[in-house]
């Protein structure tokens, strides 16, 4: 460098004689402007001391010298050493993530890696995670995005926030050939305006979305908080899904958790344990091991997390940094002196290793100490380094910790940037120009400060120059590290509370709305700090708090919540129940009960409630919410259904809607209500959706949510004339007061019932239809799910095929997790993934493995009868596929039933599956046995039911069978009564029963020696069912059509057909146990023909 500029001219003169080396004086000190002649010494080649140049040349206010880069620290050139290990155990992890599956045809989700790495500050953690950069780089369509957490601001995902920020701007730049594939149109598909939610926390979203959609507002339905937390699981799971369509893998670096929140780390488990998402993905967190105690809730975290390896969704690695080695340190200083021989920079080592003990940072910052002392300095004589150690130890003997080195060298800058690093240091671990400006603005206009110096952009460069900060956009900026982050903090008054809250007064008041929202949290936070005498300003700051709560609610960030409340009501008046402060004074304490509960303190919801409840003048409907909060406790957190009927019932009355209590006048008015109901309907045949008005009436619409949640409870506890009242009573109300969101439900709820009570499967059908049409009017997502279940799961399969129910419990499904519905989503998911997909006749191989991917989601949002009845399913499949030992006893991966008691709600399923493996085996006596002594358990259980004809059928074969084989009247009697309903349900219209009558109409005939019939209803049974794809009744059909015609006309050559017929559809269908049982009964069919032909 030195010899290529223009102005610094250096001659060397190299002695052969003396084997020394000399300096050009002259020219040095005519380009220096120095009168004193260049001192230097003459030292042998190998001496272990460098030549001394002129003080004048090491000045540091020469502004030519300052213009070199050759005497500056090469904090650029320190190699990443001591790390070895670690950095090959961190790249293989990445290799594992970004490896393929090998089967391209299998669907298993993606691989899934979360790496821990855990240590002191300043130990290295961050520098490590971000070489996974550079090895990231290398992989074709791969991403690498870092977030930090706050250490002052508290603000909810902020880690979270700022790495998925970074990945939506390299989205955004990705070309595409079709716009429909972007990134905002493949989120609107699949969340629909809820992707409004992902926008109100990462800004850089709202950019790709399309701009016909920005409009849209997503509906919040205020169904618990879990709702909003399952919500908000899926939200990200689908960013992530969709994101991971541009990048895979996706490595994803979230730097000091033991700073995050609760929220933050749940989207952690979240992204880790989706089985949805076919993509490789990489989560790599880094914290402070020593500021993470036992209690700590990271701590609890990283415990969960661990317990979920052991299900094979996502592998675990944690690794452990200390401080490096005396022989790292050595490298690190060549390094930063930019010197090849070990043995001259040992002596030094030896000092600053003592004074740091090997913590990397420190290290550095030591290192930086020295040189800013002038206890290193560069030798342009020499163009080398040179100290003198015994100087070095001596003057660094009192060596303060790395906060205290980089404070003084905080305090050597000006006074206004030492402020500006005081301002930028309570804004964050990331701070914008927007943020600083306002506040510097006031301080600016507070002070005789000399413009010029008080540029803000320049003072952003000098601090970027001196690596206290970083600048990662043109208006946003980094701290080079978090421990100057700390020393900033310590400087002056940044820690001072009342400065603080200056700041976050000054942002508040000089903010506009919009930008104010964008930095809520932050700005809440600083003015919390403050002590606030004046009551205005309390009462102002108070709302404030209240602001942030909701919006932190809405973020599913509930700790974070619950502290601004806590802050709200500390700042509430004594008068907080005056008229001026009561709307304020119960929006908190609502909230406040709401957070509690979803954070877990029972104790801290009851403290808030009360102050409501047993206030005398509060009023029923200002008790509402607190209501709503304490009976979703109990219906859906304790499963306390008879407590949440009784206080839902309470309230009712209190609203002026009693409901009567005598369940025998509760059946008699039920059911009149019902027949006026239904002998409307069919006579006006009224178009709902159109014809009603949206409700307005505030009371009724409360009057409806209590109705509805009484019904839940109701519903659950089997309590049918109860249901059949409140269901009534929410139709009367829709038809006077116009449709609400819990419209939807009731129509539903209410086909349901006509189905079951009065067999009315039009009028049924009909309702279903209203209610989801009039749901889809209310913009109730959460609602919309439960509709569309109960539509698909009752009445419509009594008019529908199948096939076009299951496609709504697909759409029950994708609502559902939208509107964080879990309970419906889950039930539609099992239905549309499994249970259809069986009594359809679906090849078995995709059902299962459909089940497999399937249950583990139910499982993991803790939808225990969803996952039993969906493995109930699957552990059936397996038998029938001949993937369990067993046939007709349900043992296997899936479902072990031995020694299980079935609970009430899935005693009919149990029932169903031992049922379908007896007759789908052959043993059609212990199925008979079955039907005779426990009936049609789904239709004692719930008549309108879609299992009711399946099971009906397999009963009415079961005793065909045994009637045809015995003769006798029990099972003959109970046959002829299967196929009555078979037939009735038939010429009712239901698409999906008619190969199932045609059958036992076969088989009856039969009976009866009607053989021309029973060939002809066969044969049609045989062509309708392979026609609609039920491969399971068409197989059965020419098992029994085979048996027919041995037995009946002893038609070897037609029934060996039959049976190869069979076989070739079961074969189709998967169920190859049941092939293997059919083949072998054909062999020894055979066998003993030829054992009867030789004796004869």
């Amino acid at each position: 460098e030195l010899q290529q500029a223009d102005h610094i001219k250096i001659e060397m003169d190299h002695s052969t004689s003396d084997n020394t080396t000399s300096l050009s004086k002259t020219s040095l000190s005519e380009e220096f402007g120095s009168d004193d002649s260049f001192a230097y010494s003459r030292r042998t080649h190998d001496s272990s001391e460098f030549i001394e140049p002129a003080r004048s040349l090491r000045t540091k206010d020469n502004p030519r010298v300052q213009e070199l880069s050759i005497n500056k620290l090469r904090y650029d050139s320190i190699a990443f050493v001591g790390r070895e290990t670690e950095s090959e155990i961190l790249r293989s992890r990445l290799t594992r993530v970004a490896t393929t599956s090998e089967d391209k045809d299998t669907q298993a989700p993606g691989r899934k890696e979360l790496v821990l790495i855990k240590g002191y500050s300043g130990v290295g953690k961050s520098a490590l995670s971000q070489r996974l950069q550079g090895w990231t780089n290398e992989i074709d369509n791969a991403l690498f995005v870092k977030g930090k957490f706050e250490l002052t601001t508290e603000t909810p995902y902020s880690g979270i926030a700022q790495a998925f920020g970074k990945a939506c701007q390299e989205a955004n730049l990705k070309k595409l050939d079709d716009e429909t594939s972007s990134v905002g149109n493949l989120l609107i598909s699949e969340l629909g305006s809820e992707v409004q939610l992902l926008t109100t926390l990462i800004p850089e979203l709202q950019t790709m979305i399309p701009e016909e959609q920005k409009d849209r507002v997503p509906v919040h339905d205020g169904n618990g908080f879990e709702a909003g937390m399952e919500l908000w699981k899926h939200a990200f799971r689908v960013l992530v899904r969709v994101l991971g369509s541009f990048f895979s893998p996706m490595v994803i670096v979230l730097d000091d958790l033991q700073w995050s929140d609760v929220a933050s780390l749940s989207v952690i488990d979240f992204l880790l344990t989706d089985t949805q998402n076919m993509n490789g993905i990489m989560i790599v967190g880094c914290y402070r091991s020593n500021e993470v105690d036992d209690s700590h809730f990271l701590t609890k975290a990283i415990s969960i997390l661990g317990e979920k390896t052991e299900t094979g969704i996502f592998k675990l690695t944690e690794l452990e940094l200390g401080n490096v080695s005396i022989g790292d340190a050595n490298k690190m200083i060549m390094a930063m002196l930019d010197m090849d021989d070990a043995a001259k920079t040992e002596p030094l080592t030896e000092v600053c290793f003592k004074r740091t003990l090997g913590n990397p940072f420190f290290l550095i910052e030591f290192v930086t100490m020295l040189e800013a002392e002038g206890l290193i300095e560069f030798s342009l004589g020499a163009l080398k380094w040179v100290w003198t150690v015994e100087t070095v130890e001596e003057s660094t003997m009192s060596t303060k910790n790395v906060v205290e080195l980089l404070q003084e060298r905080m305090k050597k800058l000006p006074k206004d940037i030492q402020l500006l690093l005081q301002y930028a240091a309570n804004l964050g671990a990331s701070f914008t120009h927007g943020l600083v400006e306002p506040i510097w603005s006031f301080h600016s206009s507070n002070t005789a400060a000399n413009k010029e110096n008080c540029d803000l952009h320049r003072m952003y460069g000098e601090l970027v120059t001196g690596n206290y900060i970083e600048q990662t956009h043109s208006h946003r900026f980094n701290w080079f590290h978090d421990k100057v982050q700390e020393a900033a903090l310590s400087l002056g008054e940044a820690s001072n509370p009342m400065f603080q809250f200056e700041m976050g007064f000054i942002l508040f008041g000089r903010l506009g709305n919009d930008e104010l929202e964008q930095s809520l949290f932050e700005v809440v936070n600083l003015i919390n700090k403050g002590k606030i005498v004046n009551a205005q300003r309390r009462t102002e700051f108070c709302k404030l708090n209240l602001r942030a709560a909701k919006r932190a609610r809405s973020l599913s960030a509930f700790d974070s919540a619950s502290k601004f409340v806590a802050s709200g009501v500390k700042l509430l008046p004594l008068d907080k129940w005056s008229s001026t402060h009561r709307e304020l004074t119960l929006s908190l304490l609502t909230i406040g009960a709401e957070m509690a509960l979803a954070s877990g303190s029972v104790d801290r919801m009851d403290l808030y409630a009360d102050q409501v409840l047993f206030r005398e003048d509060c009023t029923t409907v200002e008790k509402l919410p607190l209501y709503l909060t304490m009976t979703y406790k109990h219906a859906t957190m304790d499963l306390q259904y008879e407590r949440a009927l009784e206080l839902s019932l309470a309230v009712l009355k209190d609203l002026d809607c009693p409901i009567a209590r005598n369940e025998a006048v509760l059946a008699v008015q039920a059911l009149r209500a019902l027949m006026r109901i239904v002998r409307t309907a069919r006579r006006e045949k009224r178009d709902y959706a159109r014809s009603l008005p949206m409700m307005t009436d505030e009371r009724q619409k409360a009057i409806m949510t209590f109705l509805n949640r009484s019904l839940y409870a109701a519903f659950m506890m089997q309590k049918l004339s109860v249901s059949m009242t409140l269901v009534t009573r929410m139709y009367d109300i829709t038809l006077e007061y116009g449709i609400s969101p819990e419209t939807g439900p009731a129509f539903g709820t209410l086909s349901m019932i006509v189905v079951t009570a009065l067999k009315d499967y039009d009028t049924a059908a009909f309702f279903a239809e209203a209610g989801i049409k009039t749901q889809q009017r209310s913009g109730s997502k959460y609602n919309e799910a439960s509709t569309l279940y109960i539509a698909a799961f009752a009445a419509m399969t009594w008019r529908q095929p199948l096939q076009a129910c299951s496609d709504l419990m697909l759409e029950a499904y994708r609502v559902g997790m939208r509107s964080g519905n879990t309970v419906y989503a889950m039930w539609g998911l099992s239905m549309h993934q499994i249970i259809y997909p069986f009594l359809l006749g679906k090849p078995l191989g995709p059902t299962l493995t459909a089940g497999t991917q399937s249950i583990p989601l139910m499982e993991e949002v803790k939808q225990e009868e969803q996952a039993t009845a969906s493995r109930l399913f699957c552990q059936t499949i397996a038998n029938l596929m001949g993937k369990s030992d067993q046939t007709t006893l349900l043992q296997g991966d899936w479902f072990d039933s031995v020694g299980w008691t079935p609970p009430s709600q899935l005693e009919a399923d149990f029932r169903y599956h031992r049922l379908a493996l007896l007759v789908y085996f052959g043993d059609f006596e212990a199925a008979a046995e079955l039907a005779l002594s426990h009936g049609d358990s789904f239709e004692k259980k719930a008549s309108g039911c879609f299992m009711v004809p399946p099971e009906v059928f397999l009963h009415g074969v079961a005793l065909f069978a045994m009637t045809r084989k015995t003769g006798r009247w029990r099972y003959k009697r109970a046959a002829h009564q299967f196929l009555a309903k078979l037939e009735g349900w038939t010429k009712s219209g239901n698409p999906n029963v008619l190969a199932y009558d045609l059958l036992l109409k076969a088989e009856q005939a039969a009976f009866r020696k009607k053989f021309n019939d029973a060939e002809s209803w066969y044969k049609e049974a045989v062509v309708i069912s392979a026609r609609t794809g039920q491969l399971h009744t068409a197989g059965l059909v020419s098992e029994r059509y085979a048996d027919f015609l041995l037995t009946e006309h002893q038609n070897l050559v037609e029934s060996r057909y039959q049976q190869e017929q069979a076989i070739r559809f079961y074969t189709e269908w998967g169920a190859d146990a049941v092939v293997k049982r059919i083949q072998n009964s054909m062999t020894a069919s055979k066998q003993q023909k030829l054992d009867s032909w030789w004796d004869s």
